[in-house]
């Protein structure tokens, strides 16, 4: 991050990146050791399923849900669905949903007009693939990202949609 702000610094000072900046949340994935182990989870975490355990659990294949709480004890996560349902399990017990699930943890970054960023996530709605890079061309004081994608389309994001962007390494140089 601080080779980062170096650079950013110096696209500044040439003019390449707008002087001021936002804060702006993103969603970076986790990469723990051991997923089945509860300790690894905060209240907050986002969790994509690949597959689900809608029968025994009520969580649909291809879905998110988020934290709400981590019984390290019992090994448990409680969980609430994008449907609004609360769940509890053992990541343990439930091995291939949890070895198929990503997991997400919000941050805060500044963004900048200006500012070249890598999506680390698809999005079908604008027909943007993990790993497609773009510029910033304007941020909206509700969130709303307009972004020209490196093959000349330009796209404008919501704050959800947004939150699947990296750019803490995809600065231009």
């Amino acid at each position: 991050r601080e080779l980062t702000q170096l650079i950013r610094d110096e696209l500044r000072t040439q003019g390449r990146l707008a002087m001021e900046s936002q804060p702006h949340s993103i969603l970076v994935e986790q990469d723990f050791g051991n997923p089945r182990l509860a300790a690894n989870y905060a209240p907050g975490d986002q969790i994509h399923y690949k597959a689900g355990s809608p029968s025994e659990h009520g969580i649909a294949d291809n879905s998110a849900a988020a934290v709400l709480s981590v019984d390290v004890h019992a090994n448990t996560l409680t969980i609430a669905t994008s449907d609004g349902n609360e769940a509890s399990y053992n990541p343990a017990l439930l091995r291939k949903q949890t070895d198929q699930s990503t997991i997400y943890r919000e941050e805060q970054r500044d963004l900048a007009v200006g500012e070249r960023i890598t999506f680390t996530a698809s999005d079908r709605d604008t027909h943007i693939r993990s790993g497609d890079f773009a510029t910033v061309q304007q941020i909206g004081e509700d969130g709303m990202l307009a972004v020209r994608l490196d093959n000349g389309k330009a796209v404008e994001l919501s704050p959800n949609q947004a939150q699947h962007i990296d750019y803490g390494y995809a600065v231009d140089t």
